[in-house]
């Protein structure tokens, strides 16, 4: 089965569901914590993590993660909901129209890690807006 290049290329395999899995939550402990000191230390634990795939595997699917990592950083800042009625003074998670943040998202890697995006996109209002 193969799917999107993630940078636009020629079709590539599709990444296994239990390897986006974990990318996806290895790019939110690097992206949003700072942990694995780096990169390459994100691309270690990934391997050891799910383990079975080629360095290249490993590096396409943390690339297309993190990107949608910081897409969706963007994304939140763009697509705010006009919400006249709104009596609270504090960030809600419905001043954000996720449907236009995943429109924006899907666009890296069209139909490949659909779910990883959302939980990706879930997390990053989170942090960056609610906290």
């Amino acid at each position: 089965m193969t799917g999107p290049d993630p940078n636009g290329g020629h079709d590539r395999p599709t990444p296994d569901p239990a390897l986006l899995d974990v990318a996806c939550d290895v790019a939110i402990r690097l992206k949003g914590h700072g942990d694995y000191k780096g990169r390459s230390g994100a691309l270690k634990a990934l391997a050891r993590r799910a383990p079975g795939f080629t360095e290249e595997v490993y590096r396409d699917t943390l690339d297309l993660l993190c990107g949608a990592y910081d897409r969706a950083v963007e994304a939140i800042r763009t697509h705010r909901r006009e919400r006249p009625g709104k009596t609270s003074r504090f960030a809600e998670f419905e001043d954000i129209d996720l449907d236009a943040c995943l429109v924006e998202l899907e666009a890296i890697g069209p139909g490949v890690a659909t779910e990883q995006k959302r939980a990706i996109l879930t997390w990053v209002i989170y942090w960056h807006d609610l906290k």
